[in-house]
């Protein structure tokens, strides 16, 4: 049975990822979120390093790391020789502040 390398984007806490895992099909080998607690929450449980953004402009993206910082920084050349099968998503946070839409726009 194929076990599928994945590249994780707008992570969270990991509940996608986790899903993925346990079916034993998925192997998370590279995830990005930009709220940091989340990311911590996120590198406890599903074992990825933990990498904070610093003021560099650009993060190269590295296998068995989380990134906690604004995707548009991450530089993904890293990953060309991890065998990334599938890049999963998850859905914003409706009650973030940070995905909140201006009042009267229709939502977040």
């Amino acid at each position: 049975m194929k076990v599928y390398r994945v590249a994780s984007l707008f992570s969270g806490a990991g509940g996608l990822d986790l899903g993925l895992v346990q079916t034993g099909r998925f192997r998370i080998v590279f995830a990005n979120e930009l709220r940091v607690p989340a990311a911590m929450t996120y590198a406890r449980n599903l074992g990825l390093k933990l990498e904070l953004c610093g003021g560099e402009l650009e993060v190269q993206a590295r296998p068995g790391v989380i990134l906690a910082c604004d995707v548009a920084r991450v530089d993904f050349a890293g990953l060309s020789d991890a065998g990334v099968d599938v890049v999963a998503g998850g859905p914003h946070a409706r009650t973030s502040p940070l995905s909140a839409a201006p009042t009267g726009t229709g939502g977040g």
